[in-house]
């Protein structure tokens, strides 16, 4: 490496008072014999100058929003990305998207579940406006996906995902064994028959969709959560997902529950969700604790 290349080389260490007095007063006596490293030094100290007395700017909270918003419309997809992560930016922003999404998800679901409910015991005006809401909660879900943290550092993004996941496996599981199957089944037959006998009905739907709402939420919960995580608000993120999951599951329970008695319908209810939290809270403190 010749005289030249060196003193170029250690320029950026000079301007910055890195070198030792000894090597810096070396530099410093080449210059003056060197016109092109005198001038490198020369223009290299105008511009350290100029980062001196430079002032940084704050980015608009718009501008930004937007700039994440399209450099993650426009990374690679990975093997990694999620299904619902692919969902998310077809339809960032747009609650119109969001919205149709949510009725066409409405209405797979409602079909799902016609293959184990009897749906001519529910009033059709009360099978329409049920409908309607479970269209625009699914919606709003969706749209929870494109939201950005808000001023108190909060993200709506994981809970929206882990309460579609969660719901997509609870009416799986329905489909499979609907609820009621179940409580008639252990009152009658198994190990469980006695113990099951001798609670309430309204006990047992609140035994059993606790049971019903926690498995599906502590699988999403676990599985949506990031490896190698640590958070000191599992409880909090448990807690708005399972709200979400409960939401979002309150139509099918009401079109399970049509036949039966209106305290059928709440002890399910409060069941799934004291279920979904337990869950939800369950399965991120495992995937940060043990992932």
């Amino acid at each position: 490496m010749t005289a030249c290349e060196k003193f170029q080389a250690d320029l950026p260490a000079l301007l910055s008072d890195e070198p030792t007095a000894e090597r810096k007063a070396q530099l410093e006596k080449h210059a003056p014999s060197c016109a092109n490293c005198a001038a490198e030094m020369s223009e290299m100290r105008a511009v350290w100058k100029t980062l001196d007395v430079w002032q940084e700017q704050t980015v608009p909270a718009p501008l930004a929003v937007a700039i994440r918003e399209q450099a993650r419309l426009h990374q690679p997809v990975t093997s990694e990305e999620s299904l619902v992560v692919r969902v998310r930016q077809l339809f960032v922003q747009s609650p119109i998207r969001a919205l149709a999404l949510g009725l066409l998800t409405a209405i797979i679901a409602t079909i799902m579940l016609s293959f184990r409910v009897d749906f001519s015991l529910i009033h059709p005006l009360g099978l329409t406006i049920t409908g309607a809401l479970w269209t625009a909660l699914f919606g709003l879900v969706y749209y929870m996906l494109t939201a950005e943290r808000d001023e108190g550092g909060l993200s709506w993004k994981l809970p929206a995902q882990v309460a579609l996941i969660a719901t997509g496996l609870f009416i799986a599981f329905t489909c499979l064994n609907p609820m009621p199957y179940s409580v008639q089944y252990c009152s009658a037959n198994g190990p469980a028959q006695t113990f099951c006998s001798s609670l309430s009905r309204e006990t047992a739907y609140c035994i059993f969709g606790g049971f019903y709402a926690m498995l599906p939420m502590t699988i999403a919960s676990y599985f949506s959560a990031k490896k190698h995580a640590r958070h000191n608000k599992i409880f909090r993120r448990g807690s708005l997902a399972a709200l979400m999951f409960v939401l979002l599951l309150a139509p099918s329970v009401y079109l399970q529950c049509t036949p039966f008695a209106f305290g059928l319908l709440i002890g399910w209810f409060s069941g799934a969700l004291v279920g979904a939290v337990i869950g939800g809270t369950v399965g991120y403190w495992v995937r940060y604790k043990f992932a």
